[in-house]
Formats: structure tokens, sequence, C-alpha cells
């Protein structure tokens, strides 16, 4: 696996006919990309339903932990996709779904994705997550997860469309249910 380096190797993917782009996240997206979580959190009515880490935990997904996609339409910014590759952490999504330990470096976690609310309801969570997943396989990653909040039918609908199944639900977040989701990508 090639955990910990900060060698993403995507070329900038362009689709013309929906005029968007998919490129490798940099340290200047980073304030955007704390932007649009709250502006995601404070439009929750349930609050419990995303949670947001710190700046440092996103800034780890630029140096060491995983990598981030960032979606552009027209030029500007659409959306993000945060990838952690937790190798052998203690919260290696893996443990929760009884993966064996050998196996725990095979696991990618889809850990964040916000779509900016004017790009909803365009498949661009779906884009992403293909093309993460897509990443991931050329890595040597065999194992995609996922936490979704039970109360987020929207979001479950969208990850069980994608070939997710439910694992299991379990206390993640300081206390927050979730399913945890598992799919085979390798």
């Amino acid at each position: 696996m090639e955990q910990g380096k900060n060698i993403l190797n995507l070329e900038t993917e362009r689709n013309p006919q929906s005029a968007y782009t998919i490129r490798k996240g940099e340290r200047s997206d980073l304030k955007w990309i704390r932007r649009i979580e709250l502006e995601a959190l404070a439009s929750l009515e349930d609050q419990t339903l995303f949670a947001i880490e710190d700046e440092a935990f996103a800034e780890r997904h630029l140096e060491k932990e995983g990598f981030i996609l960032i979606c552009q339409v027209d030029g500007e910014p659409a959306a993000y996709l945060m990838v952690r590759l937790p190798g052998q952490a203690e919260d290696n999504l893996g443990r929760d779904a009884g993966v064996p330990a050998d196996q725990l470096d095979q696991v990618a976690h889809m850990e964040s994705v916000v779509v900016t609310e004017r790009f909803r309801g365009r498949g661009i969570q779906k884009i992403l997550l293909d093309r993460a997943e897509q990443e991931a396989i050329r890595r040597g990653y065999k194992l995609s997860m996922a936490t979704v909040a039970p109360g987020n039918p929207a979001s479950l609908r969208s990850f069980l469309a994608l070939g997710y199944r439910e694992v299991a639900r379990k206390e993640k977040y300081g206390g927050l249910e979730r399913c945890i989701l598992l799919k085979k990508i390798g």
C-alpha cells in the first residue's frame, strides 16, 4: 500500500459534457473545505447527522493519511471527498466489520463528502466516490468503508446504490450512532 505518501497520481479529470473537473485537493483548498463543512452542518436541522473534525484532520489527508478530491463545476468548487487510509489504526472501520487484522491495511475510508447546496442532486457524490475507489484500487486497496448516520436516509440510499452494504451499527464520533458500510473494490 502507498499509505502515508502524498503521491496521488491523479490526472485532472474533465468531463466536457457535464463541465466538471475532478482534481487532487491542495493546501489552498483547506479553508474552503472548512467553510462548506460548517455551512453543511449549520443547514442541518439535526446536527448529529454530520460529524466534522478539526482542520488538522483535513490537513493530514494532504500530507500522510490519505487524499482529498475536489470537484469543480464550470471552475467553481462544488464538492470535496476526503479519503483516509487508516492502516492498522485503532479506529480502522474494518475492525467494526470483522475484517481480519492481516487485511486491515487493505481498507480505505470514504471519510467525508460534502456537495455545496447549489450543486446537490447532480450525481457529484457518486462521481467523487467512483473516482476515489479507482484511486484506492490503483494503490492496492481492496475494501472501501464509510459511516452514515441512520437518520440520513438520502446518504444511506446513495451508498447502498453504489454497492456498499451495512455491516454494523456502532457509536462513533463521540457517541453518535452510525451505520458502518463496506464495499469490496479490488
